[in-house]
């Protein structure tokens, strides 16, 4: 099946599963012009939405909730990337809650020795 959203054809779609049961869907859109013209219609039918800008990734973030489903459209203008993400929240919760704990101790490395020399993180 191929899509497609503002007279344009959207390059990928993937589904997400937890527990086979589907919990979101990922869309990787083509063009700016595709970002606005979703934009404008959530806008349009969910209201005005919650606008988050990352400065370090130099992303922007819309976000609207509709009863158990979050809708995302991410913008990183910059390099061109924009996608759109609905998550079904019961099951995004759980899938984040889970994944969590099943981080193993050892990911995060061993903890320094008190007797380590200390330094600055950052320095400016």
């Amino acid at each position: 099946m191929r899509y497609q959203t503002a007279n344009q054809p959207v390059p990928r779609v993937s589904y997400g599963f937890y527990r086979d049961q589907f919990y979101a869907a990922f869309v990787k859109l083509r063009s700016p012009d595709q970002f606005v013209h979703l934009q404008r219609q959530f806008s349009k039918k969910h209201g005005k939405p919650k606008i988050t800008h990352i400065k370090a990734s130099g992303q922007t973030v819309y976000r609207w909730e509709v009863e158990d489903v979050k809708i995302k459209l991410k913008m990183k203008e910059s390099i061109g990337d924009y996608k759109l993400a609905f998550y079904y929240s019961p099951l995004a919760a759980k899938l984040n809650r889970e994944q969590l704990e099943q981080i193993p101790p050892k990911a995060y490395g061993p903890a320094p020795s008190k007797a380590a020399k200390s330094a600055p993180l950052l320095e400016y």
